[in-house]
């Protein structure tokens, strides 16, 4: 574990008690840790944009049972990996189908986006930064 390092933050009496109220409503022990986590989200959300950060996520998918998901050829996108698949009834007609994936921020939300943009076609693409990208990007 690096070493931790001390610094002050200031901010408006308002600010301070509505976080203070966010420490305790997600039960972090103190405000160090509650504002050790936003600062890192912070971060892999800004590696997340950076087109060759690197990722991994899942992109979840729900349809109609029947319906043929259609065929996204992943050579175009040379960094993606499908890391594993996973296919579900959630009821008698509706199919939920999970994969999840890593590779450059670039390729796997393009790749990502093809899925998603088909007719019929409900999801979502969820990323995040892996942690060796967000120590030496940011």
């Amino acid at each position: 574990m690096q070493e931790l390092v001390r610094f002050g933050v200031s901010m408006e009496a308002d600010l301070r008690d509505r976080f203070d109220r966010y420490t305790e409503t997600k039960g972090f022990a103190n405000r160090s840790e509650a504002m050790r986590r936003l600062v890192q989200d912070a971060l892999r959300e800004n590696v997340e944009r950076t087109p060759d950060g690197q990722v991994a996520g899942t992109v979840t998918l729900v349809y109609t049972a029947g319906k043929r998901l259609p065929s996204v050829p992943t050579a175009e996108y040379p960094s993606l990996e499908i890391l594993s698949n996973l296919q579900v009834h959630v009821s008698d007609t509706t199919l939920m189908k999970i994969i999840v994936v890593r590779g450059r921020y670039r390729d796997v939300s393009a790749w990502s986006e093809q899925l998603l943009g088909v007719r019929g076609m409900q999801g979502r693409f969820t990323v995040a930064a892996l942690d060796d990208t967000v120590r030496t990007e940011v």
